[in-house]
């Protein structure tokens, strides 16, 4: 659900907050802010004014309204990282632009002019020496500069659709979700701390509030239970995957044949 829009953020955020106490600012398009308000409170957010986060015990988050204008967007950015003391920017499943400046979908279709200008923000964050990480799985995504030789080769629209913006980590996974979920998974198993873990039930509740919110399906732009033609039984299994191999005793109890997970 609400694929196209990287709206599953509040999955490694979640986990993030509740590891080290950080707040969260998500920035999205202005109309998209009621849907990811509703997501944030099923993951278990407080959402709060931008002025009252550092006020606020994790985990809560403030939703900031990125701008579909580029030299607004970079105003703002701007202004954020001066206002707030930014540890890192990470972009889930954001468009990215091309070589030739434009933002495409993987098929080569160009949504320049409504998408917020996120790649204003990782430059901010870069001049500023802030740590910059994309969650993608096409190639398109903000932040997958690093590959876009290879995804420019690998894909049949790859030139047009290859995002160039420099980021510290692009991280690819089959559906960026997975990869969130992946990113909690890790922050459980360095926490030791079960609680970070995303869930079978979070899942299907957060595909449940994006459906009656007015969030679609990013593959079919149907309000499916589904994100990028998968539906939410699948989803839900990979988070329960996880889970399951951060429980496993072979993880804290290994044996000469094992390759443990945590040491």
């Amino acid at each position: 659900m609400a694929k196209q829009t990287g709206l599953w953020a509040p999955l490694p955020l979640r986990a993030l907050t509740l590891a080290t106490g950080a707040r969260a600012l998500l920035a999205c398009e202005a109309e998209l802010m009621p849907l990811l308000r509703a997501l944030l409170r099923t993951a278990g957010f407080k959402v709060v004014p931008e002025q009252d986060l550092v006020r606020t015990r994790a985990p809560a988050a403030a939703i900031l309204a990125l701008s579909a204008d580029a030299a607004t967007a970079r105003d703002t950015a701007a202004d954020w990282l001066k206002t707030h003391r930014v540890a890192a920017v990470v972009s889930v499943e954001r468009n990215g632009r091309n070589a030739d400046g434009a933002y495409a979908m993987v098929n080569g279709t160009d949504l320049s002019e409504g998408i917020g200008k996120g790649v204003e923000l990782f430059a901010a964050a870069r001049e500023a020496g802030i740590l910059t990480i994309g969650i993608g799985d096409r190639g398109n995504e903000l932040g997958f500069g690093p590959v876009s030789d290879i995804v420019s080769s690998l894909l049949p629209k790859g030139p047009v659709a290859a995002d160039v913006t420099p980021s510290d980590l692009a991280l690819p996974a089959s559906v960026s979700n997975w990869g969130c979920y992946a990113v909690a998974c890790c922050l459980a198993a360095l926490r030791d701390d079960a609680e970070l873990l995303h869930t079978a039930e979070m899942e299907t509740a957060m595909a449940f509030v994006a459906q009656q919110n007015g969030g679609v399906d990013g593959m079919t732009g149907r309000a499916d239970l589904a994100t990028d033609g998968i539906g939410v039984a699948v989803s839900a299994a990979v988070a329960t995957l996880l889970a399951e191999n951060f429980r496993a005793l072979i993880a804290r109890h290994p044996v000469p044949f094992s390759t443990p997970l945590i040491r």
